[in-house]
């Protein structure tokens, strides 16, 4: 504040005030539906669960969000999803609510669809992107491999021969968009150990217990 008395002199005082406003990230999705494996497919029509989590400092109310999708192989039956209420620190989800959404026969098993989600409030709108694949990928190619050159030839065989498939030194957290895990650890003493008990164990082990294959 730029102030003055009477005398013509003039001084600038200051002060700060903190603000407070949601802020939205997506923490799931979860799909139901269609042939109950959780997995869009050409010629399916499920229902889509978007989970938020307000990692703002303040609340936010009346929640509600629109689902938009450019790709013409995509039907957005029901574009509207309502969360309500979502305190701070906290998850909401419109599973009271959710999004509707169909595939095309003609869409390639394996391509990634981008989505955007206008989210709105009585405080604040954001936009949430996230994507989903139709169908499941091929394989995914986990090459921790010290010296990689087996897994980065493997994968670009298969992708020559037309499989669609993913490559990565880091084990994904969800391997269920896979048909097939293929995993190259490498030979003594240039290796990869998988340890028991450890994240990638589990993550391996629910994946074959989920019906997935291992290589």
């Amino acid at each position: 504040m730029l102030c003055s008395d009477i005398n013509d002199s003039t001084w600038i005082s200051t002060f700060s005030k903190v603000v407070l406003a949601p802020d939205f990230i997506l923490s799931g999705i979860t799909l139901s539906g269609g042939n109950g494996n959780n997995i869009l497919e050409p010629r399916e029509t499920l229902s889509v669960v978007v989970s938020l989590h307000n990692q703002g400092a303040a609340a936010a109310d009346s929640v509600n969000a629109v689902l938009c999708c450019g790709a013409v192989e995509i039907f957005i039956l029901d574009s509207i999803g309502t969360f309500g209420h979502i305190s701070s620190d906290s998850i909401q989800d419109n599973s009271q609510d959710p999004f509707v959404i169909a595939a095309d026969s003609s869409v390639p098993t394996g391509t990634v669809v981008d989505f955007e989600m206008v989210v709105y409030s009585n405080y604040c709108n954001d936009t949430i992107r996230f994507a989903l694949v139709i169908g499941q990928k091929n394989y995914y190619l986990w090459n921790p491999d010290p010296l990689p050159s087996s897994g980065e030839n493997i994968h670009a065989i298969l992708s020559s021969t037309g499989y669609i498939g993913d490559y990565g030194t880091n084990l994904p957290s969800d391997l269920n968009i896979y048909q097939t895990l293929l995993v190259c650890l490498g030979v003594y003493s240039s290796r990869h150990l998988i340890i028991q008990g450890s994240a990638e164990a589990v993550t391996i082990t629910d994946y074959l217990n989920n019906g997935g294959r291992v290589y």
